[in-house]
């Protein structure tokens, strides 16, 4: 079985009981994402980085290719799948992409 705890920086203090709940059930795997870890005793740490933003000035093509921005089109696509690709959007993706910079720098623990 699988627990998958997102965001776990704001419960750091909660710790001990993701360690009990590893004692209680062997087979468990817990996967969480933090910017901190957990300190516990098995833990292993994955550091991730953001993916490439880009630039302040580019051009639409340009846009279309930089990885952070190519990947929430995707996913905006698969919730609104008529969504276009326009110079106005592309340049509000490219803004959030660069304003969410950084928000994928820590570890996660995994056991």
């Amino acid at each position: 079985m699988l627990l998958a705890l997102d965001n776990f920086e704001h419960l750091l203090e909660a710790a001990p009981v993701v360690a009990r709940l590893l004692e209680a059930a062997p087979e468990l795997c817990i996967l969480v994402t933090s910017r901190s870890t957990l300190r516990l005793r098995g833990e292993q740490e994955v550091v991730l980085v953001g993916l490439a933003l880009p630039p302040s000035a580019t051009a639409r093509e340009a846009l279309e290719q930089v990885p952070s921005v190519e990947l929430f089109i995707r996913t905006a696509q698969a919730v609104r799948p008529g969504l276009e690709r326009t110079p106005d959007n592309l340049r509000a993706i490219g803004e959030i992409c660069s304003r969410l910079d950084g928000l994928v720098e820590a570890g996660a623990g995994l056991w």
